[in-house]
Order: C-alpha cells, then structure tokens, then sequence
C-alpha cells in the first residue's frame, strides 16, 4: 500500500512476486489456490464453473461441466439428468422420462417407456394397460374377459358384455 505496509490480498486475488503494490483478479474458470497462500490461480475442477472473477462454483441441478476451467455449466438434454457429481449426465431408466433441464420422474399412470433416455412417455393403446411389474416399461394385452378404452386401465366386463 501507499503506507508501506503489507496486507493480505482480498479474497480470490492473488500475487505472483513478493513486494508487489497490487493484487490481481483470477479470470474466468479459475479462482486462486486454496493453499492460503494467495500466491497463484488454479483452473475450476470438473463439475463447477466460474464466470466472473469469483470463487469457482458447483454445477446445479441439472447441470454439468466436464472440463476443467469452465466458465459455465451446460444443460443435460431431455431424457437425461446430472450425475450428482456435476460432471456428466445419466440416461432415465425405461419407465421414467425427463424434459430438459429437468430430473428424470416416473411416468404418468397407463404410460410408459421402454428405453432408457427416454423424452416422453407413450400411452398403451385400446385392449392394453402398463405392465402391472411396477416399471411403466411396456404394455400388456387385456386378459380374457377384460378391457381398456384408449389411455385407460383394463377394466373387467360387466353382465352380458362381450370383449369385441
């Protein structure tokens, strides 16, 4: 400083040379070292990003990062949700489904999917209902004596009714 008196750098800046009369800022995709030595900048680790001159930050929900030095997170695609650790994405099991930047979730009841990855769910069609294995991965024909209208469980014949 003007007085002659050292003092430690702010937080996430740094200097590289004793004697010096002035921090520097880290750039983008970095923050300085977590050695407590504000001697140096390191590059943001997979899965946090830093966008400014602030301390580097972890990727949230459904994001991710998968290099270092990243200056932001990119989105998972539909069918897809991070990896909890931020650095990558994971398909949706068959069953489950997501859009993007959401989670993957279960789909609707008579719904279903049988990939994995998977962007929507697709509805069973007339005389089929969602297997009944709890996975919503496939449809079933009716058993004989029962039937489904579009999008709707099988329902079991009443009296005289007929399954056509």
């Amino acid at each position: 400083t003007e007085s002659g008196q050292c003092q430690s750098c702010a937080p996430n800046h740094y200097t590289a040379v004793s004697g010096a009369c002035s921090c520097l800022t880290c750039g983008p995709g970095t923050e300085v070292d977590d050695d407590g030595t504000q001697d140096s900048c390191v590059q943001c680790a997979p899965g946090f990003y830093s966008n400014d001159e602030g301390s580097c930050q972890q990727c949230q929900g459904n994001e991710f990062s998968t290099h270092s030095g990243a200056t932001s997170c990119d989105t998972c695609p539909c069918g897809a949700e991070s990896d909890g650790s931020g650095t990558g994405c994971q398909l949706c099991d068959p069953g489950e489904f997501s859009t993007e930047s959401g989670q993957c979730q279960s789909c609707a009841p008579n719904h279903y999917t049988a990939v994995s990855g998977a962007c929507s769910c697709l509805t069973c069609g007339p005389g089929t209902e969602v297997d009944d294995d709890g996975t919503q991965d496939s449809c079933v024909q009716c058993a004989p004596g029962f039937y489904s209208n579009d999008e709707g469980s099988c329902q079991q014949c009443q009296g005289n009714d007929n399954v056509i």
